[in-house]
């Protein structure tokens, strides 16, 4: 449910949905990553910035 997950900017959206491209279905609803995204709806580019730094293991662990 993509609906669930509100990015204020559309920098964070489009980061949001190619990330829908490549992780596993639902990556979204894990804990670590609904805590992420509690807070990168409060600060505009969080989203978009702090996960262009992950690498696969970092997902993994996030997801």
């Amino acid at each position: 449910m993509w609906s669930s997950v509100v990015l204020s900017i559309q920098e964070d959206r489009i980061a949001f949905a190619l990330h829908g491209l490549s992780q596993r279905e639902g990556f979204w609803k894990a804990p670590k990553m609904v805590a992420f995204l509690d807070l990168a709806r409060l600060t505009p580019d969080y989203y978009r910035d702090a996960t262009s730094h992950w690498d696969e293991h970092h997902w993994i662990d996030m997801t």
